[in-house]
C-alpha cells in the first residue's frame, strides 16, 4: 500500500468518524428508513399529488428541517430529505442501512463525494458549516409512478 492510499484511508475513516460524531449531536429522527412512520407534534402532513406518498415534515431541536416520505399504502418511510445548520443522525435515518452505506462510503473514499450508493440505499449529502443538505432513500421502496427526482 502505497503512502497516498494510507492517507487517503486514514482521510476517509476520520471522515466517517466525523459524520458519526456529528449525528450524535442532533435530534433522532421518528423512524428509520423501512420503518413504519409516525406523525411528530406539530409536524406538517401533505400527500405528493399523482403518487401514493405523503411527506411529514418537521423541525428539529437543531432547526434542520427534516421531510420523511411515507408510502401510503405500506406506511413507512421510503425516503428523507433534509436542510439545516446541523446534519441529522444518519444512523438514525439509515436504520438497518446504516453499516453498509457507511462500508460502502469508507471503502469508496466516497465520504465527500455527493452520492454514496450502497446495497439497497443511496444517500446524497453536501453543504458546508452551518449548511447541510441531503436526501436518503430506498429505490425499490418508490411508490409507482414516483422517481427519485420526486424528492425534491
Amino acid at each position: 500500500m502505497s503512502a497516498f492510499n494510507v492517507v487517503r484511508t486514514s482521510r476517509t475513516t476520520a471522515f466517517v468518524y466525523l459524520f458519526s460524531l456529528l449525528g450524535l449531536a442532533s435530534t433522532p429522527v421518528r423512524a428509520a428508513l423501512g420503518d413504519p412512520a409516525s406523525t411528530p407534534s406539530g409536524a406538517t402532513v401533505r400527500t405528493l399529488s399523482g403518487t401514493m406518498a405523503q411527506v411529514i415534515s418537521y423541525t428539529d431541536a437543531n432547526n434542520t428541517t427534516i421531510d420523511e416520505y411515507v408510502a401510503t399504502s405500506t406506511g413507512k418511510a421510503f425516503a428523507y430529505r433534509w436542510n439545516g445548520p446541523v446534519q441529522p443522525d444518519l444512523d438514525s435515518i439509515l436504520g438497518r442501512y446504516a453499516a453498509t452505506w457507511r462500508d460502502t462510503a469508507s471503502r469508496a473514499g466516497e465520504m465527500r463525494n455527493a452520492r454514496v450508493t450502497a446495497a439497497g440505499v443511496v444517500v446524497e449529502t453536501g453543504g458546508h458549516m452551518r449548511g447541510y443538505a441531503g436526501r436518503a432513500w430506498l429505490p425499490s421502496a418508490l411508490p409507482a409512478g414516483m422517481s427519485e427526482g420526486d424528492l425534491q
